[in-house]
């Protein structure tokens, strides 16, 4: 029982030092999270400039709606706009 109470501190611990990461860098902010499986969930995000962009990704707990994140465009295609999530 102590090592599984050690374990919970430390991932606690963990979290709480990431987090501050997610709402204060980032160059755009998480607007709306949608879950679409188990793993993966549709993020509405608003970029400083006011463009807003749609993309899913890997389910990532500090991603929540009003986190800082970075995203850059991608030029690898030409017709369709990519985004790069960090």
């Amino acid at each position: 029982m102590k090592k599984l109470s050690s374990i919970l501190l430390i991932g606690i611990i963990s979290v709480a030092c990431t987090a501050e990461k997610y709402t204060s860098e980032g160059n755009a902010t998480i607007v709306t999270s949608e879950y679409l499986s188990f793993d993966s969930v549709k993020l509405t995000i608003k970029k400083d400039n006011g463009e807003l962009v749609t993309i899913n990704r890997k389910y990532d707990a500090h991603a929540t709606v009003g986190a800082r994140v970075h995203i850059n465009e991608m030029n690898r295609l030409e017709t369709i706009p990519h985004y790069e999530f960090k």
